[in-house]
């Protein structure tokens, strides 16, 4: 029987990387835009989804926001500190780690502070994730908010590992389970049922640990962490 082409698979090691072109691209934008705004920021983002980021751009839309290729960024730091006679740019660079990102604003730092520490967005927990507060399902009918659970969710939180059964096509708990303690560090399956029950454990928070104004550059990372 011929093979299905549907059913190729391909392996993500011959995945095609960016092109040179793309590179050039990418370190053109970083360059411009430390031309045209006064400060850039390193930001940490904490619990980030794709509704989130657009939220964020939305809300501070007189700034811009440059998320990803962290190490492809950091180099187009270093060129523009070469080339602009901005030597604290290349200590800039050092800070982009881990879910980073580069802020270029004309807002100053107590501006966009004071902006970042009241931006909030409620999100779901992810796995190991560190749970804040406690979780329990009381014995009986089961609820997420003000609606019962559907029938068909059944066999899906008992692999989940909740004492479930059908009763008359209501979906009921055997006996009061607790999902998750606070301080415990999140299983995938409690993850999975924190979702299901509408429980948002996690905010969406960005922190800036760095910035560069002025051929100044100030390192807030070891007091942020």
């Amino acid at each position: 029987m011929a093979r299905s082409k549907r059913s190729k698979i391909v392996n993500l090691t011959t995945c095609k990387p960016s092109t040179r072109k793309e590179k050039e691209v990418l370190i053109t934008k970083v360059l411009s835009l430390i031309e045209d705004f006064e400060y850039v920021y390193v930001i940490s983002i904490n619990n980030a989804r794709n509704e989130h980021l657009a939220k964020l751009r939305e809300e501070w839309n007189h700034s811009r926001f440059l998320f990803g290729k962290n190490r492809l960024i950091a180099h187009a730091l270093c060129l523009a500190s070469e080339q602009m006679g901005k030597p604290k740019l290349k200590d800039l660079a050092q800070l982009l780690r881990g879910t980073s990102g580069l802020l270029f604003s004309n807002k100053d730092f107590s501006e966009s502070k004071e902006f970042f520490d009241n931006f909030r967005l409620p999100g779901y927990a992810r796995t190991n994730n560190i749970a804040p507060e406690e979780v329990v399902l009381p014995e009986g009918p089961l609820f997420r908010g003000q609606e019962k659970i559907p029938h068909n969710m059944e066999p899906e939180l008992r692999k989940l590992g909740l004492q479930t059964y059908l009763d008359k096509g209501e979906v009921k708990l055997r006996c009061d389970q607790t999902i998750c303690r606070a301080g415990e560090r999140l299983s995938v399956s409690q993850a999975h049922l924190l979702k299901h029950f509408f429980y948002m454990l996690a905010y969406f928070q960005v922190t800036i640990i760095g910035y560069h104004h002025d051929q100044t550059l100030v390192d807030l990372s070891s007091s942020s962490s």
